[in-house]
């Protein structure tokens, strides 16, 4: 069986066994109408069939059978999938929303750790990472020509940025 990684399980929510999730804006679609997820329990995929799913400001997930915190709370920070089947392909490939990014990790390929974006600067020409890097504020530009890899868990941007930008 094909699965396919949507996102990851975040914490535990409340006291009924409720799960905070961050699913991949492209999959969400897909996510809010499965019927079973597969989370990465003890190095392996293990299938839970959902009860509810409910958006309050984050995603919420509820498994079936599973109704306290504590039955819960180890399948924190895992891995989540869905069967490559299920998934719902958008007719257009969707854009990253990239005032979602705040928090992610810039690393460059060269220099390494350069900070974590502390907020998304949209400006009508482009759309800048706002960081703090030696001790000083830096703007990064956003663009494809920069951004090598984006991954989810961990967050992070890995950026091949033009020598000499962080001087500015």
């Amino acid at each position: 069986m094909n699965l396919t990684p949507i996102g990851y399980t975040k914490k535990a929510h409340g006291i009924r066994g409720q799960l905070r999730v961050h699913v991949e804006k492209r999959f969400e679609r897909s996510f809010v109408n499965a019927d079973v997820v597969f989370i990465e329990t003890g190095g392996a995929p293990v299938p839970y069939f959902v009860e509810t799913i409910s958006d309050t400001g984050g995603l919420l997930l509820k498994l079936e059978e599973l109704d306290q915190r504590e039955a819960v709370v180890p399948l924190t920070g895992a891995e989540l999938s869905l069967k490559t089947a299920d998934i719902q392909v958008p007719e257009e490939e969707e854009e990253v929303e990239l005032t979602a990014l705040v928090g992610y990790e810039i690393v460059d390929k060269t220099l390494g750790k350069i900070g974590e974006i502390e907020e998304v600067v949209e400006l009508p020409e482009q759309v800048l990472a706002q960081l703090t890097y030696d001790e000083k504020e830096v703007l990064i530009p956003l663009v494809d020509a920069f951004i090598l890899e984006l991954t989810h868990r961990p967050p992070r941007l890995l950026m091949d940025l033009p020598e000499g930008l962080l001087d500015l």
